[in-house]
């Protein structure tokens, strides 16, 4: 269900991208379990990865500090960061180290993708 909002934000991936994965970062949580919401936020997180970083000149012509703020809140904990447009991201007070990882992974993807922009 929630690959349907990265398909819908697709033509607008600077829009949604960072609501999207600030919704998806703290499902990661849930992978003793392995439950559907793990397993949706795992195929969301991957889908809208691989539409950032495929699609050509998406992350060139983004700005990513929305989506660096999001990223920063969810590893540390009981942390908040502001986007530019003043929302304001709060981290839980414990993050999961599956989550920590997945924000690591992002860092590196964006990093080789737009080093300039880091």
């Amino acid at each position: 269900m929630s690959n349907d909002f990265v398909l819908f934000g697709s033509n607008r991936p600077n829009d949604f991208s960072a609501g999207i994965l600030n919704s998806v970062l703290p499902c990661l949580a849930e992978q003793q379990n392995k439950t559907d919401i793990f397993e949706t936020a795992v195929r969301t997180k991957e889908k809208l990865l691989a539409l950032l970083t495929e699609t050509p000149g998406t992350l060139n012509s983004m700005d990513i500090t929305d989506m660096l703020s999001v990223l920063l809140a969810h590893v540390v904990p009981s942390s908040s960061y502001k986007d530019s447009n003043g929302r304001e991201y709060v981290s839980p007070s414990q993050i999961s180290v599956t989550t920590k990882i997945c924000v690591l992974q992002w860092i590196r993807s964006l990093h080789s993708h737009v080093p300039m922009k880091m």
